[in-house]
């Protein structure tokens, strides 16, 4: 085939209850403008198989890859690096797509300039069909046009849309990710917040197409965002250092974004993980909001070793010794 306008990556990992109808969707698209890039990554179940039968079903528009475990971000980086076309849409492989909408995304990025082309979805509720709007809030940049990537940013916080760092609602133009050097961090979960942060942070143009695109669905067991556990939330608090060492890096005065790493912070505390006491101090001296402030407060209130050396000080026990990194 000649050269195509876009290349879909697909990471796939033991799902092969929701893989077969997520390909048709995708395979289902009227054009002659996308490859399809199927990674296996490991799978244990009939994933590899079923990617397999489609990757040869379509064998003119799709290339099939198997490799060892080595998780979601792994896959997208290979993705990024096999791809031929001049834009990258990441889908997952539990999800589906509106073949109609993403037909439009396909002829509005063969006028677009700019580096990122973000659209709409919704939840798909899992085994009833249903769908749910993903929010009562409307993006705020419908009629904006082309705008910089940090103004994307903080308008998508200062409205409270907190789920603009998904990376599969979105078309990146391949050059720009390698130009800038942006990739997913490797054994990270939650990887989409650092991918977004970094790239965003660049000098690149970013628009909004109000079309329905992805069919989000939720309640799957077994996935990474339903089943949470407290590993899955110290890569949250990972992701929250790194940004805020890249925010340094980068000089970063936008008080939005500061705000967005307490709120990270915060999530991690109702979920039962202690956030550590030198990221708490890291983040109060940094330009957050008055009320980021007394949320960061109150987790140095919850935190055990702060509790310890209150106990400390009403029991007078200065010979008794504190670790100073807290778990």
């Amino acid at each position: 085939m000649d050269i195509p306008l876009v290349t879909i990556v697909v990471p796939i990992y033991n799902v092969e209850k929701y893989l077969h109808s997520c390909l048709e969707s995708i395979f289902s698209i009227n054009s002659n403008q996308f490859e399809v890039i199927l990674i296996d990554d490991g799978s244990t179940d009939n994933s590899g198989e079923i990617a397999a039968l489609f990757a040869e079903k379509y064998a003119d528009i799709s290339r099939f890859i198997r490799q060892t475990n080595a998780g979601i971000s792994a896959s997208r980086n290979r993705g990024v690096e096999l791809a031929s076309g001049e834009w990258i849409i990441f889908i997952d492989s539990d999800d589906l797509i509106a073949p109609k909408g993403m037909k439009a995304v396909f002829d509005a990025l063969q006028e677009f300039d700019g580096d990122v082309l973000a659209f709409d979805w919704c939840k798909y509720v899992n085994g009833s069909g249903k769908l749910v709007e993903k929010s009562v809030r409307k993006n705020p940049l419908i009629s904006a046009g082309i705008v910089d990537g940090q103004k994307y940013m903080s308008e998508q916080v200062e409205s409270g849309i907190l789920n603009f760092v998904t990376v599969w609602d979105k078309a990146y133009r391949r050059k720009t990710l390698l130009d800038n050097a942006v990739q997913f961090i490797p054994g990270r979960m939650h990887e989409d917040v650092a991918f977004t942060f970094q790239l965003f942070l660049h000098n690149i143009k970013v628009k909004y197409l109000d079309v329905l695109v992805v069919f989000y669905r939720i309640n799957r067991e077994g996935s990474i965002m339903t089943d949470y556990n407290r590993g899955k939330y110290r890569h949250v608090l990972s992701n929250v250092e790194f940004l805020l060492n890249e925010f340094s890096r980068q000089q970063v005065t936008e008080i939005l974004f500061y705000d967005y790493l307490v709120f990270l912070a915060g999530t991690v505390s109702k979920g039962g993980v202690t956030v550590p006491i030198k990221l708490i101090f890291r983040l109060f001296w940094t330009p957050v909001s008055m009320k980021k402030r007394l949320v960061l407060l109150a987790l140095v209130a919850r935190n055990p070793l702060m509790q310890l050396r209150k106990m400390r000080e009403l029991l007078y026990l200065p010979n008794l010794k504190f670790s100073s990194r807290a778990d």
